[in-house]
């Protein structure tokens, strides 16, 4: 035996199928938001783009609840392009109303499916932050802005704590039964080095601790557990050597599954994998009986969840195939 396999007790409250998702954050909120809408959860996944340290995603929260507003000394326009510090580069325009109209029409979509889901899935990133000298306001993302414009430094744990304290006691006057899971993101930020970025994953755990222990309707996630002590090695990672791979994102996911998912969620999300293969199989000659024969048997798995999710995109996918 060549691993360190970690032990995730299952929690109480299972996750089910019908159960609404809002997944923010970085790595693992981005993956497992990814593959939640791949299984047909109704999930959102970072309407204002990838978030990184915890203040921001707290204040994108805010934001999607009418609570906070979008800053109006945070837009910028650099090099043409209107930004906001609270939002990613993706969230951009080259004129400000298009950018505003641009946020409206997310943050109410947020807001909606925000005040519906039954999971809130947060992904911590990194503790450093970054404020900008001119307000003081820490930015969720410097745009691309020369560094001495900001100044760097590392959240403390009471800071973060204080935060989804704050958090809490808004969301649940919307949302009185929502859930939350809380993770650390195992990817590394080297560009502020390696010790740094221990300190910063030491800061983030040591919080998250605190948190689950204080609300017992928050719970803990162990995806940098998982990925530093069980697929410590380099086969899991990608390229880079600093993301998760593929194969290690799918075990995660994996791992994420048998402790969250109830009984009848795990059992459709077999079943759906088989669909999944079977519309992602590339045959040699797609005119050939045996394939037109294989399609038949995909279209006959596929109709046992026409009464559990909309299975129109696949009916559609695996109909094209057929007589080509």
């Amino acid at each position: 035996m060549f691993r360190t396999e970690i032990n995730i007790a299952p929690v109480e409250d299972k996750i089910n199928l019908k159960d609404k998702v809002y997944s923010l954050g970085s790595c693992f909120a981005v993956n497992t938001g990814k593959k939640l809408r791949t299984y047909k959860f109704s999930v959102l996944v970072n309407p204002f783009g990838v978030l990184f340290n915890p203040v921001s995603v707290f204040r994108t929260i805010a934001m999607c609840l009418g609570e906070e507003p979008l800053d109006i000394a945070s837009y910028i326009r650099h090099q043409g392009i209107f930004q906001h510090f609270d939002l990613h580069s993706d969230v951009s325009a080259e004129k400000k109303e298009d950018l505003i109209r641009n946020f409206e029409e997310r943050r109410k979509l947020a807001k909606k499916h925000l005040i519906d889901s039954q999971i809130i899935l947060i992904t911590f990133g990194t503790a450093v932050v970054y404020e900008w000298k001119k307000t003081g306001r820490i930015v969720a993302n410097c745009h691309k802005i020369p560094a001495e414009k900001f100044e760097k430094r590392l959240l403390d744990v009471d800071e973060i704590v204080s935060g989804f304290n704050v958090l809490n006691r808004m969301i649940l006057k919307y949302n009185p039964t929502v859930r939350f899971v809380l993770s650390v993101s195992p990817v590394r930020h080297i560009r502020d080095g390696f010790v740094t970025n221990s300190v910063s994953k030491s800061i983030l755990r040591l919080s998250t601790e605190k948190i689950v222990n204080r609300f017992d309707h928050v719970s803990y996630f162990p995806s940098f557990e998982i990925m530093m002590d069980d697929l410590r090695d380099y086969r899991f990672y990608d390229s880079d050597m600093l993301h998760p791979s593929q194969e290690g994102i799918d075990y995660i996911w994996q791992q994420f599954r048998r402790a969250y998912f109830d009984d009848q969620t795990n059992h459709f999300c077999d079943g759906w994998e088989k669909v999944m293969r079977d519309i992602s199989h590339k045959p040699y000659h797609p005119a050939s009986e045996a394939h037109q024969e294989f399609l038949k048997k995909a279209l006959a798995r596929l109709k046992q969840f026409d009464d559990l999710v909309d299975t129109e995109p696949e009916y559609q996918m695996l109909h094209e195939r057929m007589n080509k």
